[in-house]
């Protein structure tokens, strides 16, 4: 998913200018971040075009700037579960390599 993807998915929820959204954007990856560390949310490509962050938090991120945005207690309850099956997602894969004997 690319950041103009997110974009246009919060967009056919709860229009948004773009300042605001890639404002919102910011927030909520470093809310990721702080959740469940820096190793497990940032891709380590580095940041380009796609998602600030690994594409399994995707939803997650539009679950929380929707609840940015409108302030909405599912949105919150949503970005949460969200956050943390995406977590999990990586937690799996990063054992799968370890187990392989990869880094």
């Amino acid at each position: 998913m690319t950041i103009d993807g997110l974009y246009d998915m919060v967009c056919s929820v709860h229009p948004t200018d773009r300042y605001s959204f890639e404002e919102d954007l910011s927030f909520a990856a470093g809310e990721l971040c702080a959740m469940f560390g820096k190793k497990n949310v940032l891709p380590e490509d580095g940041v380009t075009q796609s998602l600030p962050v690994k594409e399994e938090y995707g939803a997650a991120l539009c679950s929380a700037i929707l609840f940015i945005e409108r302030g909405e207690q599912e949105d919150r309850q949503r970005f949460l579960e969200r956050a943390r099956s995406a977590f999990l997602e990586v937690w799996r894969q990063r054992a799968r390599i370890r187990k392989k004997g990869g880094a």
